[in-house]
């Protein structure tokens, strides 16, 4: 059975890179995860960052618009 994954990109700074804390979490969560088929990512550098750390492997960038609405969840938190 095929299963989906989907994370968020790991906290940032306001400049929208990538925090150490952020980098940091995404090697920890790296050892929790299984091997993966395909890794998809937006075209924001945060996001491919957050990929490779959480994978080591590059990812397919998905280019479709993204609509600014769909963000409108704060509570969403990284690390669950």
């Amino acid at each position: 059975m095929k299963k989906v994954h989907v994370r968020r990109h790991a906290p940032k700074h306001a400049t929208g890179d990538l925090t150490e804390e952020g980098r940091k979490l995404a090697l920890e969560l790296r050892k929790e995860l299984k091997k993966f088929d395909i890794i998809i990512s937006s075209d924001k550098p945060r996001a491919i960052e957050t990929a490779q750390l959480l994978t080591g492997l590059v990812p397919e960038i998905d280019k479709r618009p993204v609509h600014q609405n769909l963000h409108q969840n704060k509570n969403t938190n990284f690390m669950n």
